[in-house]
């Protein structure tokens, strides 16, 4: 059970990003994509692995689509690997970003840090800006850490418009975020 693949929760794998960088920079883009896959794969078992190098994590669970090659596809599948996920690198000491607005998976992260009595500078949570405010806000109410995320840089419109292209149920969050934005 331990050995299970979590892809679409652990979105950017660092360790798949490093392998899949270093051929792309050797110009074997073929071998980069497979890199990124088989260490996607393996991501529980680098998950422990990493923890023993006091690795810092964010665990995202996004609203991409992926291939089902890759990425487990049903929400409860999808779940299930996130709090395991989650559980093994909060019982392993390691520092969690919990990155997500589902809030089914709030609500159990939430009860799984407090059942392991885990301190609040051992994770905090992360959101992208203007999904589900009133969410965000009731977890900062509550006394949680919240990390707001926001595209920047100069490829932010190229970043933001391939993610209406993966999913085309971010643009309307954004559109819903921009109507009812209040100051």
């Amino acid at each position: 059970m331990i050995s299970s693949l979590v892809p679409s929760i652990l979105k950017v794998c660092e360790f798949a990003a490093i392998e899949a960088a270093r051929l792309m920079g050797k110009g074997n883009r073929k071998e980069a994509d497979q890199a990124a896959v088989t260490a996607m794969r393996r991501a529980l078992n680098d998950v422990i692995r990493l923890t023993k190098e006091k690795a810092n994590f964010r665990l995202c669970k996004g609203i991409y689509v992926e291939p089902k090659e890759i990425a487990y596809k049903k929400r409860d599948e999808i779940r299930e690997n996130f709090l395991k996920a989650l559980e093994i690198m909060l019982k392993r000491g390691a520092y969690v970003g919990i990155a997500t607005h589902d809030n089914f998976l709030i609500e159990k992260s939430k009860k799984m840090i407090e059942e392991l009595n885990i301190p609040k500078e051992k994770y905090e949570f992360q959101m992208l800006l203007g999904v589900k405010e009133n969410l965000r806000n009731k977890l900062v109410k509550e006394g949680y850490k919240m990390r707001i995320y926001v595209p920047f840089g100069i490829r932010w419109y190229q970043y933001s418009m391939r993610r209406f292209k993966e999913n085309p149920n971010i643009a309307g969050q954004v559109l819903k975020a921009l109507i009812t934005f209040r100051r």
